[in-house]
């Protein structure tokens, strides 16, 4: 393992130059490594596509090498916030994937106009560890995970609270259900961004609708990064979208997934400002000490998200 993640360290220096580039807007099922075409990657560039500027990118493992079935998954999504997608057609489950990794990453860094500040990797079950293998051997130049059906590889300790953000995802009857929660647990414990999202389905690639809420989520973090401009229109939409996700889980019953959906609410946006007039109740789901009466998210013009204990005059920052 040590060999692995210093080989990924060394891999992940960026440097860009920019040839030819394949057709913007499709997906390309087999794009062939220059250096080694034996090797091979799927590609989905956004249709605005251009080498002028930095895009960010998904890097997708899957545990079967698909690299097709991963970028389709994502495309859709990725065309609506800009993502290049690359999955891999190489990496697999039970073999070491380091020089399919070096490979396909030299081919990245010399085909296509990558924002260094904004690499993000993403993968399923096996694929999943690959994925977080990376971030934890390049420490601050990942910014973002999304670890579907698996977590951290066997032994890795866990992240420290630094740039990168975890999304984990779990089907309800996945039999790494369990390892993802307690990964969730670790990960809020350590004071690391995070979300968990469960969907309803064994151990498989999430549905399209929970791709596109982990895009947007990785959108919003960046957001709240500084790395790109905020949008308050796309903060108010997903302020609303995700008090209504949570609200959904409350009137289902699904208590436990109700108020993780809040406090990851709580989490994401009282660190930018709200859009006006936000004013949502977080019941009294549990006994905690965050959560022992009803509380209310909402915004102010000049301030960011706050909350006001019902009954009680005192406000505080929900940090």
């Amino acid at each position: 393992m040590r060999h692995f993640l210093v080989l990924l360290l060394m891999i992940f220096s960026v440097g860009f130059a920019f040839p030819q580039t394949p057709t913007a807007g499709i997906v390309h099922s087999s794009v062939p490594v220059a250096a080694q075409p034996s090797n091979s990657y799927a590609l989905y560039l956004p249709s605005t596509y251009s080498s002028a500027k930095r895009w960010p990118l998904l890097l997708i493992f899957d545990p079967f090498a698909r690299g097709e079935v991963s970028v389709k998954l994502f495309h859709d999504v990725a065309e609506k916030y800009g993502f290049i997608l690359v999955g891999s057609n190489n990496s697999r489950n039970f073999e070491d994937p380091s020089a399919a990794i070096r490979l396909l990453w030299a081919e990245i860094k010399e085909h296509y106009a990558i924002d260094p500040r904004r690499i993000y990797t993403a993968g399923l079950s096996g694929g999943a560890r690959v994925a977080s293998s990376v971030a934890l051997a390049c420490k601050t130049c990942i910014a973002g995970v999304i670890a579907n059906s698996a977590g951290l590889p066997n032994g890795a300790a866990p992240p420290a609270p630094e740039v990168t953000d975890w999304f984990l995802a779990a089907g309800t009857t996945d039999f790494n259900y369990t390892e993802q929660l307690h990964l969730k647990e670790t990960l809020d414990s350590r004071n690391v961004a995070s979300r968990f999202e469960v969907f309803d389905d064994p151990h498989n690639w999430m549905p399209k609708e929970f791709a596109d809420r982990a895009l947007a989520w990785f959108q919003l973090r960046a957001m709240i990064k500084g790395l790109v401009p905020m949008d308050k229109e796309f903060v108010a939409a997903q302020f609303e979208s995700r008090v209504a996700e949570a609200q959904a889980e409350q009137k289902a019953g699904d208590i436990l997934a109700a108020t993780r959906a809040y406090r990851e609410i709580v989490q994401d946006f009282n660190m930018v400002r709200c859009p006006n007039s936000s004013r949502r109740p977080i019941p009294n789901l549990v006994p905690s000490p965050t959560l022992t009466t009803p509380t209310v998210i909402y915004c102010r013009r000049s301030r960011p998200c706050q909350s006001d204990r019902l009954g009680n005059a005192n406000r505080k920052l929900l940090l």
